[in-house]
């Protein structure tokens, strides 16, 4: 089977929104509460596991509507069908029911907004802050420390923010391997073999230079996009050089 066939039925697959790692989940042995407290973790672990994967957008509309579905049945604890809106009296009750599923629509809005472009990390945070918040007011309906709920958002935060930086120090590594290599491969073909054109030309040692630098532009312009308009300038540059040196 074909590279491109297996890539097209990859992203034909039917996905499910991705499992949270312990460090991540929240267990207080109540399953209503643990599926409102990790909605935020579901969120974000969702978004990372689909630019990952590099899901098609049907994936993307399959994830979205799971994750709907979960936010329909963290609605159903604060709105009354959870088993404990009971012990509150009934103008508390309203306040409640209004206040919690406002925030699962909260939750449910940062997902939709962080598809594309940087994940919003502070927003992110905001929505534990905010949780936090409801669970100060309404303490009865939560057995769950608020300690717990800033743990486990401080290890989120800690692993994602983590992932970008080794990512980014195993680019650096790859882009000076290449370099190197590149710059390597090139010597050793003019000076060992039988090469004498370059070595004899009047500006050989211009030439030589222009590729020499011309090799690592590309690469880092390959490897790090934010540098890539500066670097294929100053590739673009050392061709210009190199022809000139030809004529």
């Amino acid at each position: 089977m074909s590279e491109n066939v297996k890539h097209a039925k990859k992203r034909d697959e039917v996905v499910s929104l991705p499992e949270l790692p312990p460090e991540w989940k929240t267990c207080t042995g109540d399953p209503e509460i643990d599926r409102v407290a990790n909605l935020p973790h579901i969120a974000l672990a969702t978004i990372l596991d689909a630019r990952r994967n590099k899901y098609s957008l049907c994936q993307i509309a399959q994830l979205q509507k799971l994750f709907e579905k979960e936010c329909i049945e963290a609605k159903g604890f604060f709105g009354g069908t959870g088993r404990k809106t009971i012990e509150l009296p009934p103008s508390e009750r309203i306040d409640f029911v209004k206040s919690e599923t406002a925030w699962v629509d909260t939750v449910s809005e940062w997902f939709r907004q962080n598809w594309s472009g940087p994940i919003n990390l502070n927003d992110w945070k905001g929505l534990h802050d905010q949780l936090i918040s409801l669970i100060e007011v309404h303490d009865v309906m939560w057995s769950i420390s608020i300690e717990t709920i800033k743990q486990k958002a401080k290890l989120v935060l800690k692993e994602v923010l983590r992932q970008p930086a080794e990512t980014e120090q195993t680019n650096a590594k790859s882009t000076f391997l290449v370099s190197f290599l590149g710059i390597l491969a090139f010597i050793l073909w003019v000076h060992l073999l039988p090469i004498t054109w370059i070595k004899d030309h009047p500006h050989g040692l211009g030439l030589q230079g222009s590729i020499i630098f011309l090799i690592p532009c590309l690469v880092v312009g390959y490897f790090k996009p934010k540098y890539r308009k500066w670097c294929w300038g100053g590739a673009a540059l050392s061709l210009v050089v190199l022809i000139l040196s030809l004529i």
